[in-house]
């Protein structure tokens, strides 16, 4: 995997210098569906880690990328998924095995 030039949906979370929880993400289209212009191309992890560092994070682990990555809030998708039905590039959503739930 190339660090720097390897795009995707990206989810971190971290803390900033006082313990302060930060959440963070970077939505990012299904190469085969993202136009330029219209949509996300999400971050390479290098990306990911220079964004984490610019809002003060002193520690971050990234949680997942693709279409894996979801959030919700209010039990409403909040982060537009990555993966995208062939025919029309509308979002496909899958199942996920496992969830971070922060309350």
């Amino acid at each position: 995997m190339n660090f720097d030039k390897s795009r995707a949906a990206r989810i971190a979370l971290g803390a900033d210098s006082e313990g302060k929880p930060i959440l963070l993400w970077a939505e990012g289209a299904a190469k085969s569906g993202y136009i330029p212009g219209q949509g996300s191309c999400g971050a390479s992890l290098s990306e990911m880690a220079e964004i984490c560092a610019d809002v003060g994070m002193v520690n971050a682990v990234n949680l997942d990328g693709g279409g894996s990555a979801q959030i919700l809030l209010g039990n409403r998708r909040s982060l537009m998924i990555s993966d995208r039905n062939k025919q029309d590039f509308s979002e496909a959503e899958r199942p996920v095995p496992l969830g971070l739930m922060l309350e």
